[in-house]
């Protein structure tokens, strides 16, 4: 069993009773993240008390050998894409992809995720046709935040916002 897998079967529990979702765990270079999610949104008591919890249960269980910095994070605006649930959640959002090395077609691709199966996902690129990612094919995915001064403007200066839309139009 890895680490995060331990780290995950000791937070779990915690989350839930605390109406969190655990997104992701990572160990990397001593840093041990652990992402964290509300459907109303996190605030600084709700990560500040979570952070209490898992580092009192952390440091009860050791599942962490040696020295390691515990971080309990939101998944931002950007956030990352690992489960199947997470992509079912992202729907209709501007993603970006990077596929593993040896895969078909580009390997890094950006648009709109349309859809999501038992086996991947569905995503509408800028040219405005489609591609399908298998989930096995999938390194690294994440939702991509556009930031624009008008939300209620339909006008594109650029390609993504015509990408966003087409996603706003139908």
């Amino acid at each position: 069993m890895s680490v995060a897998e331990k780290v995950s079967d000791l937070v779990s529990p915690l989350c839930s009773s605390a109406n969190v979702e655990l997104v992701d765990i990572e160990l990397n270079g001593g840093v041990l993240k652990i992402v964290i999610d509300q459907s109303e949104g996190l605030n600084t008591e709700v990560l500040a008390y979570m952070t209490r919890e898992i580092s009192r249960q952390l440091d009860h269980e050791e599942p962490v050998p040696g020295s390691y910095t515990l971080e309990v994070t939101s998944p931002g605006l950007e956030r990352p894409l690992k489960k199947p649930e997470h992509f079912e959640k992202a729907v209709g959002s501007l993603i970006t992809v990077k596929k593993i090395p040896g895969s078909a077609g580009e390997r890094r691709i950006e648009g709109i995720l349309m859809s999501t199966s038992s086996t991947g996902i569905s995503v509408k690129l800028e040219d405005r046709s489609s591609q399908e990612v298998s989930f096995e094919s999938i390194q690294k995915a994440r939702t991509v935040f556009v930031w624009q001064q008008d939300s209620k403007s339909t006008k594109s200066s650029g390609e993504k916002e015509k990408i966003l839309d087409g996603r706003i139009e139908q």
